[in-house]
């Protein structure tokens, strides 16, 4: 994401073409994972005050909500495992983008911050639910009444973060290093299994097993499943 003389901040035009991206990753078929990473070392900074102050009404308000709503719970949808890599600031909706990821790798120099109180509004693409989904009840309070910084030490500790984006090494690469235990199954494997988490996340306990069924039986008696017997992989 590059709006770098704004620190990245989402314009108009930046969220429209994140919405078509999803809509493109959705018919990739042969990707594991992706990393959602801003430029000139720094995540993203919310939306563009410029942009935002275009908005006037209510009405207006909940239909960029609606938007964004959609367009991150696809992202979180993906068959592919996400990874946002944060460097410098992700800080309001920046937060919130990093939060509609699978994983999130935070350098010892960022920050997260939720500075939607201080603006007089709560988050409004999804941050606030995925936050206490993340780190519980209290702690989500904590962080979003307090707009409180969130760094290194204190994120891993309440499962904001997964682990550390080091400074010294090419963005790209640290984070294949840290995605590659996940990228050692099959593309197959790898959508079929995020499909089964994502029904688990998002639906009652029935609708989640029939899915979880619906996606076992494709996988069953499958190109990996059959190389898997062949090999006896399951006891090595």
């Amino acid at each position: 994401m590059s709006n770098p003389s704004r620190r990245n901040a989402l314009t108009g035009h930046m969220m429209v073409r994140l919405a078509e991206v999803v809509d493109e990753l959705e018919k990739w078929q042969a990707g594991k994972a992706l990393i959602l990473h801003g430029d000139a070392g720094t995540f993203v900074s919310g939306g563009d005050l410029s942009v935002l102050k275009e908005i006037h009404t209510p009405g207006e308000g909940e239909q960029m909500c609606y938007f964004m709503h959609k367009t991150f719970a696809r992202l979180q949808r993906l068959p592919l495992i996400s990874l946002a890599a944060i460097q410098g600031l992700a800080i309001g909706g920046g937060a919130e983008v990093a939060l509609s990821c699978d994983y999130r790798l935070l350098s010892r120099t960022a920050e997260i911050k939720f500075v939607q109180a201080r603006m007089g509004l709560t988050p409004g693409w999804g941050g606030g639910a995925r936050l206490v989904q993340l780190v519980g009840r209290q702690k989500a309070m904590e962080i979003l009444l307090q707009c409180k910084s969130m760094k290194l030490e204190e994120s891993l500790m309440c499962g904001l973060v997964d682990g550390e984006l080091p400074n010294d090494k090419d963005l790209v690469t640290s984070c294949t290093d840290w995605l590659a235990p996940y990228l050692r199954c099959s593309t197959s494997v790898i959508r079929a299994v995020k499909g089964v988490v994502s029904a688990g996340d998002s639906f009652q306990l029935d609708q989640a097993l029939h899915v979880e069924r619906s996606i076992f039986s494709t996988m069953w008696a499958g190109e990996a499943h059959d190389e898997a017997l062949s090999k006896k992989i399951k006891h090595k």
